[in-house]
């Protein structure tokens, strides 16, 4: 893990002051203890990361300024998940897990059997919180992206893009032999009691069902297992 590593939505430039509250102020100050005259390194989730220097701390706010400045480019391969609704605790772990793994965005729509069918601001937030948390924690630049659909139908009316998800029939493709490496494949998984009938049949008219092995795997367990083989392929 990344020593005193922080996140910051903002532009990065050289010799710049960039200034940390709330959440991240929180976690420099009560946390990690940092003083002024210390390091640490800043993220801004769009390929910069920066090494700064603590130059004041106030009642609200720490003043850092930028001393080196890198930037990366965004790795390959490109992959999203497509996760239907879950309870929050599962989502949070989806979240943090894909993060990790490489996921560029993860979508979120409700199924039919989904235990939630949306998310209240506040959950939004805390998922987004989740996102921030893994991203620093893992080593990553990029942080990925958090897109809602109203549907099933909604996330696969989206343009050029493959689409796949988890099939444990017979007729299952495998999964390296599926992906159309022209496309930026997007994995789809059920809620924990599956799709409907209505949904496989709209999935199996849109998507391509690869196989993820011979046993049914928790939606959680799916998700981690097809960012695993998407990242590396």
């Amino acid at each position: 893990m990344p020593s005193y590593r922080f996140f910051l939505d903002s532009t990065f430039q050289l010799g710049h002051q960039l200034q940390f509250v709330e959440d991240e102020y929180k976690h420099i100050v009560k946390v990690m203890r940092l003083f002024t005259g210390d390091t640490l390194e800043i993220v801004n989730g769009k390929g910069f990361l920066c090494e700064a220097k603590i130059v004041e701390i106030s009642k609200h706010t720490v003043t850092c300024q930028i001393q080196t400045l890198h930037k990366e480019s965004e790795h390959l391969p490109r992959f999203i998940i497509a996760q239907s609704l879950l309870k929050p605790s599962s989502l949070e772990l989806i979240c943090e897990k894909n993060t990790e793994l490489g996921v560029m965005e993860l979508w979120f729509f409700p199924a039919q059997h989904s235990d939630k069918q949306d998310l209240s601001h506040n959950q939004l937030e805390r998922l987004h919180r989740h996102l921030i948390s893994a991203l620093k924690q893992s080593g990553r630049l990029f942080l990925p992206s958090l897109r809602i659909f109203s549907s099933l139908e909604d996330a696969l009316s989206q343009k050029n893009y493959q689409f796949l998800f988890g099939d444990l029939s017979d007729q299952a493709i495998q999964f390296q032999s599926a992906l159309n490496h022209h496309l930026t494949p997007v994995f789809f998984i059920g809620p924990e009691k599956g799709f409907s009938a209505k949904e496989l049949k709209i999935l199996q008219q849109f998507a391509k069902g690869v196989s993820l092995g011979h046993h049914t795997l928790r939606a959680e367990t799916a998700s981690i297992a097809a960012s695993s083989l998407l990242g590396i392929l």
